[in-house]
């Protein structure tokens, strides 16, 4: 059979072809070397989500004030404290927050970040800094036993936060790694052969690469495949991606670092709507994802991020426009939860961020860093050289 360019190229399942570009890939660290591993998820929410409907300060009066068609429109707010609420869509969470494995960290935001999608996503995911490697790729110099799987990206394409020189892996949100996994056999097969045929015996770093990303990539199919089928699957590509991190952290494969993308969250027009689909999705997700790993969400942090927040008066199409501080979720068995954890500045006119915006309160690589140190007990200079130029405090989002 005759393998085409084309052909041969779209073969290449995501976490391959990403495995084959990195230029220093280690080997394979093997299931042994993940028993017990602690894992840090971060879930980025793209387009700027407006954590003041995630997470409803509904204590404030200014609120209402300032969003009178929103507040009317909106689902009801499941109450926490008093003055928080959960938006209606992330019920499936109230019970975590009870059972205090869910904390809340209000008017989060990247300091000095712009309020354009891609530069203040590209900021982020740099760590606040103009750099080649992202902070996550950063976190990885400082783990002893990094292999192939100690970073996960989990949907089509790397993501900035994960770009730099050290190795770090792409699964399609349904978990799928490898080679050409929805061809027919015999186009799978000589596809196979290919590889075989260019890669087995080259000695010039991209085939040794190539070998070892082969290798990995049998490794991690096989743990994946060899999981019991998932207890739920909520429906959805957020749901699809949560579930393959759990089946990743099952599996003892040493992930350390996993990071999901889902956008949707630029919410100019229909905003209520938007977000009763879009939270209720995330929501049943991150439920469905701590259900998946039982006892094993004790050595996981799941934290939420986006690059800013919305205004906090809602605009003349039924939306808000873009802000600056957000509203972030944490969640996992050694969350100190249950709780609002750091300050809300307020939503009057003389509190706001340049007369518009929630102001922040929490930088969100004090958030990050905190999730690292607690979970993955990354140093004060590890966190130093991960978010260089910035001088780290802690929150206390972690037991212990």
């Amino acid at each position: 059979m005759i393998i085409q360019r084309r052909s041969f190229l779209t073969g290449l399942g995501a976490g391959l072809a990403t495995l084959l570009v990195r230029p220093n890939l280690r080997a394979f660290a093997g299931t042994a070397a993940g028993r017990g591993t602690k894992t840090v998820v971060v879930v980025m929410q793209r387009g700027a989500v407006d954590g003041l409907a995630m997470i409803p300060p509904h204590g404030d009066p200014e609120l209402a004030k300032a969003r009178p068609t929103l507040t009317g429109k909106t689902t009801a707010t499941l109450d926490l404290d008093g003055h928080f609420g959960l938006h209606a869509g992330l019920a499936d969470l109230l019970p975590h927050w009870k059972a205090k494995r869910l904390a809340i960290v209000p008017a989060v935001g990247l300091t000095g970040a712009p309020r354009s999608h891609f530069a203040a996503q590209d900021l982020l995911e740099q760590g606040g800094i103009t750099s080649e490697s992202g902070w996550a790729n950063r976190v990885l110099a400082h783990r002893p036993h990094a292999g192939d799987a100690t970073a996960i990206a989990i949907g089509s394409t790397l993501p900035r936060a994960l770009a730099g020189t050290e190795p770090a892996l792409v699964l399609e949100k349904n978990g799928e790694v490898g080679i050409a996994r929805k061809a027919p056999p015999p186009k799978r097969e000589a596809i196979l052969r290919a590889f075989d045929e260019l890669y087995a015996t080259g000695t010039d770093p991209f085939s040794v690469t190539a070998r070892r990303a082969l290798s990995s990539a049998t490794h991690i199919e096989a743990a994946l495949a060899g999981q019991p089928a998932s207890t739920t699957v909520p429906k959805g590509p957020v749901g699809q991606a949560l579930m393959t991190a759990a089946r990743v952290i099952r599996a003892n494969l040493g992930a350390e670092l996993i990071v999901v993308d889902t956008g949707g969250w630029d919410t100019h027009v229909g905003e209520a709507q938007r977000l009763e689909r879009g939270l209720g999705g995330l929501g049943a997700a991150i439920a469905g994802f701590a259900t998946e790993l039982g006892d094993k969400l004790g050595d996981v942090t799941l934290v939420t991020i986006s690059e800013f927040g919305r205004t906090v008066h809602e605009n003349g199409t039924g939306g808000t426009d873009h802000g600056t501080a957000t509203m972030s979720l944490v969640l996992g068995g050694n969350v100190d939860g249950g709780k609002i954890i750091g300050t809300f500045p307020g939503l009057a006119k003389d509190q706001l961020f340049e007369g518009r915006d929630l102001a922040i309160a929490t930088d969100s690589r004090d958030l990050l860093g905190d999730v690292l140190a607690g979970t993955l007990g990354l140093s004060s200079s590890d966190l130093t050289a991960v978010f260089p130029d910035h001088s780290l405090r802690r929150l206390g989002t972690l037991r212990g």
